[in-house]
C-alpha cells in the first residue's frame, strides 16, 4: 500500500503506512492478559501479543 518515507533517504530509512489502520481487533493474549495487535509478516498479517519480545504468543487473523 502507500507510504510515506523520510525526505533524507537512503541514510534515513523510516517509513510509515500513508492510510490509518483500522482498529486493533479487542482480543486479549490467553497467555499473559496483554492486548492482541495486528502485526505484518514473510506469511501476512496476523495478530501477536502486545507484550513481544516478552511473551510471543501469536494466532491467526480472522476476519469476522
Amino acid at each position: 500500500g502507500k507510504f510515506i518515507g523520510c525526505t533524507g533517504y537512503p541514510a534515513c530509512r523510516y517509513t510509515r503506512d500513508a492510510e490509518p489502520k483500522p482498529d486493533d481487533p479487542k482480543e486479549v493474549c490467553e497467555q499473559c492478559g496483554e492486548p492482541m495487535v495486528v502485526r505484518r509478516g514473510r506469511r501476512g498479517a496476523f495478530l501477536g501479543c502486545s507484550a513481544y519480545p516478552k511473551c510471543t504468543n501469536t494466532k491467526p487473523l480472522t476476519k469476522s
